[in-house]
């Protein structure tokens, strides 16, 4: 599946420049973007970009550009996620990072690079930057499946780290999801 953007905007955008933005956008289109409770005292328009972004670009200028989604951001987030997002520059493919079974929810993680994080972090993360409480398997298991993922986590990021070289960038997506 892929998804071309409604628009393309980034981080530092303010009402104003949402409503110029949205006025390309379809009026039922901008009408059917959902708003999370997280963003409820946002204004409208600012409420409805946080709620239905995804990363798409790197810092420009000290800022990451987001594209609207409506129908990628209506997947559930998955700390082990069974569908990897994939930006190619126009649209944004949703690709599978294992055998996907008939009837099984399809899940992305909205924060990829938080993926490595302890549960508690990651959960932050994806409140503050998506509004979103993850309820995956992982975040909603026992307090023994927690730590025992977290614990997997904090292992993992210096074997990352290791594998892509000394100059200590950040890891990539791909080498976050195969990791896990």
């Amino acid at each position: 599946m892929q998804e071309k953007p409604l628009v393309i905007l980034n981080d530092a955008v303010t009402p104003t420049q949402l409503l110029t933005q949205f006025i390309q956008v379809a009026r039922t289109q901008y009408h059917q973007l959902r708003i999370r409770d997280h963003f409820r005292e946002d204004h409208p328009m600012v409420a409805r970009f946080k709620s239905n972004r995804l990363h798409v670009s790197n810092a420009t200028n000290g800022h990451i550009s987001y594209g609207i989604f409506p129908t990628i951001t209506s997947f559930s987030s998955s700390c082990v996620p069974n569908l990897h997002p994939h930006w190619n520059g126009e649209f944004m493919q949703l690709r599978a990072v294992q055998d996907i079974q008939a009837g099984t929810r399809l899940c992305i993680s909205y924060d990829i690079g938080a993926l490595l994080l302890e549960t508690q972090a990651r959960q932050a993360n994806l409140l503050k930057y998506y509004g979103i409480k993850c309820a995956c398997q992982v975040c909603n298991g026992g307090e023994a499946e927690i730590l025992k993922s977290d614990w997997r986590r904090k292992s993992i990021l210096p074997v990352v780290m290791d594998k892509i070289g000394p100059e200590k960038r950040q890891p990539t997506k791909t080498e976050v999801i195969i990791s896990l």
